[in-house]
């Protein structure tokens, strides 16, 4: 769920994003917390009162967070078994952790990716997206490649932010 001001943001208005302000699970209308910015949203809308953004130092603790539990969850997998997915729990919480690693990318300011040249920020990006938006065509030879290398090469930068 996302608050009315977070859509506004991120997808330039309600009228451009889903928001059909229901559940598709349960059918009744949708209230918690923004996935965002972490407001109060019932029905896409924020109450009236300060919004909170997260801070890039947010997004960075988050990257950094992801990047170790990947590097947890890895530890001890060969390549073999990653990629002809003898381990399947591990493929799909290493996926997981990709998609937080490129949302809180994509939400990093482009300035703050332009002090960061060395990161490979628009292949993690594209990670994140091509694991929801098209999972059944992922190459986990690629998907091990990013794990090994861009996202171990962004936590150590990361690592220098903080």
């Amino acid at each position: 769920m996302v608050c009315r001001p977070c859509l506004d943001r991120l997808y330039g208005g309600y009228e451009k994003a889903c928001g059909h302000g229901w559940d598709i699970l349960t059918g009744k209308p949708l209230s918690g917390t923004c996935s965002d910015c972490g407001q109060h949203a019932e029905s896409l809308h924020c109450p009236d009162g300060p919004h909170i953004e997260r801070t890039e130092e947010d997004r960075v603790s988050d990257i950094l967070s992801a990047a170790n539990h990947i590097r947890n969850f890895t530890r001890g997998v060969t390549k073999e078994d990653f990629v002809r997915r003898h381990d399947a729990i591990t493929q799909d919480a290493v996926l997981r952790q990709l998609c937080i690693v490129s949302e809180a990318a994509l939400h990093l300011s482009p300035s703050f990716r332009e002090k960061h040249p060395t990161v490979p920020w628009t292949e993690i990006i594209e990670t994140g997206t091509a694991a929801i938006s098209r999972y059944r065509e992922l190459n986990f030879d690629k998907v091990w490649e990013i794990v090994t290398r861009d996202v171990q090469a962004l936590a150590k930068e990361m690592e220098t932010v903080r």
